[in-house]
This record gives C-alpha cells, sequence and structure tokens, in this order.
C-alpha cells in the first residue's frame, strides 16, 4: 500500500478511503423475500392448540418437530417476526389461572 500511494503521490489514508467507498451503481443489499406460508401455518396450529405459549415456546416445538422429521432448523426470529400480536400473545386471563399479587422488594430512590 505503501508503494502505491507514493507512486500515486496521495496519502495512504486517502487511498484506503477510496478502496472503501461503494462502486457507483451497484445496488445496496435488501432482505430476501421468504415464502413462510408453510411456517405461518405451522405456527397457527402450535398456536392454535396452546394459546398460552409465546414465540420461544412455539419456537421450541417447531424447532423439535423439525428435528424428528429431518428437516432444517427454524430461526426464532422468523417466528418471531411471524406472530400476529393477537395469536402469539398470552390472554390476559385464562381459565383456571388466577393473577398473583406481586409481593416484594422494591428498589426506587423516594
Amino acid at each position: 500500500m505503501k508503494v502505491v500511494s507514493e507512486s500515486l503521490g496521495v496519502a495512504r489514508s486517502q487511498l484506503t478511503a477510496r478502496l472503501k467507498q461503494p462502486v457507483p451503481g451497484s445496488q445496496p443489499r435488501r432482505r430476501r423475500m421468504l415464502n413462510d406460508t408453510a411456517l405461518v401455518e405451522q405456527i397457527k396450529r402450535a398456536v392454535g392448540a396452546l394459546p398460552s405459549y409465546g414465540y420461544r415456546r412455539v419456537w421450541g416445538l417447531l424447532r423439535r418437530q423439525h428435528e424428528q422429521q429431518a428437516q432444517p432448523p427454524v430461526n426464532v426470529k422468523r417466528v418471531l417476526g411471524e406472530r400476529s400480536p393477537n395469536e402469539a400473545t398470552p390472554p390476559d386471563s385464562l381459565p383456571g389461572i388466577t393473577q398473583r399479587p406481586q409481593v416484594g422488594w422494591r428498589c426506587g430512590f423516594s
């Protein structure tokens, strides 16, 4: 790099800055669009049977199912991205479950 910068008569810092610049006309990287219809159906089946499960538990179920069927594992971020707020969020009150009062130490400055 030193020999090239000396022969061109420019500073090495400017030469490295020029090399790191994007090539004009190159397209920026974009997210690949995936066809997740099969994954959405699997999520709906899992959430339909177990409505109190969050996305982590649903992901665990799908991961185990895929391992048993020798399929590639499901990415947890895809499960999180495909869930809808109404399906994957547990309801406020489930039958047979009572809310416990929040008892414990409080850390605060007052």
